[in-house]
């Protein structure tokens, strides 16, 4: 038998390797219907801010959403959730998930009829990450 390595410094690939296994075991036990999604909001060409993510196994997960500082406040974010959330019912999800941590916007989510459901409490200097849900 040959000895096992460890790499504390693997390429690109190598990591692509190892992640092609697990989704492959993933799609093996819970089968997934992954499509990336994502939409900005511009001004005169400049990016002001966007929503992105991802639908799979009936959920519609936002990754990130952001708004320059200058124009929150102005129901940009509600457009953008409200957009996120047409195209999750439109992709037949049951529901959709989003994190975010207590210097974000904890508070914005519920706003559109998210629950939550977890915190790590001292997630990162201080901070909890904070999960919610939203079912259909």
């Amino acid at each position: 038998m040959n000895a096992l390595t460890f790499n504390y410094e693997p390429s690109k690939a190598e990591v692509n390797a190892f992640h092609e296994g697990f989704r492959a075991f993933n799609q093996e036990h819970a089968p997934a219907d992954h499509k990336p999604f994502a939409f900005t909001v511009e001004l005169d060409g400049e990016v002001l801010g966007g929503i992105d993510g991802a639908s799979f196994w009936d959920r519609l997960h936002v990754e990130n959403l952001h708004v320059e500082e200058g124009f929150r406040g102005q129901g940009i974010g509600r457009r953008l959730m409200e957009m996120a959330e047409t195209l999750a019912r439109e992709r037949g999800c049951l529901g959709m998930t989003v994190d975010t941590f207590s210097f974000q916007a904890p508070g914005f989510y519920p706003k559109f009829g998210f629950e939550k459901v977890g915190e790590v409490h001292g997630y990162v200097k201080g901070h909890s990450r904070i999960y919610y849900q939203k079912r259909f």
